[in-house]
């Protein structure tokens, strides 16, 4: 997609159909947590800024939209229910009103956290990319598997050694 056509998606806010794949699933884990009784809800994601300016609309068109109504008016910016956050390394992509604004760094009750924890974890797998892409999927998965069990077994004996140390 070319420059002018994303920032033209972006003015006149037909960007959110790159959003319908995840609504459904964030709407079902919203589900289930405010049926639980949790009230307040911390979404980090790379473009949680746009997420949140439509993800009202959103859920109330789709006629499979998995929310109860009585949560949907939740999804709304401001609502209170809902604090969208931009991660961190993301976070200088955004112009800067937007960076501060979805900043983790200054939020209360968000902790020390990047929002790229799960991402950093893949970085250690990058070389296997050559190697692996000419498999099928089950060879893929075994070979990613087998990886990550060794990356586990080395961390757990590091950790053996750093608790040496207290």
């Amino acid at each position: 997609m070319s420059y002018h056509k994303v920032k033209q998606e972006l003015f006149t806010g037909s960007i959110h159909s790159r959003f319908d794949i995840v609504d459904v699933p964030f709407q079902v884990i919203l589900s289930k947590a405010w049926q639980e009784g949790l009230e307040n809800v911390v979404i980090i994601y790379d473009s949680a800024c746009r997420f949140k300016v439509n993800a009202h609309a959103r859920c109330v068109a789709n006629p499979c939209s998995p929310l109860e109504e009585k949560f949907k008016s939740r999804l709304k910016p401001g609502s209170g229910f809902i604090k969208y956050f931009v991660n961190a390394f993301h976070q200088y992509s955004h112009n800067a009103e937007c960076a501060d604004h979805h900043s983790l760094r200054n939020s209360a009750n968000t902790g020390m956290v990047t929002g790229e924890e799960i991402e950093t974890s893949w970085a250690i797998l990058n070389h296997l990319q050559y190697s692996i892409r000419e498999m099928d999927s089950g060879a893929r998965i075994d070979m990613i598997t087998l990886h990550m069990l060794q990356i586990n077994e080395d961390k757990n004996k590091k950790l053996g050694r750093q608790f040496r140390n207290f």
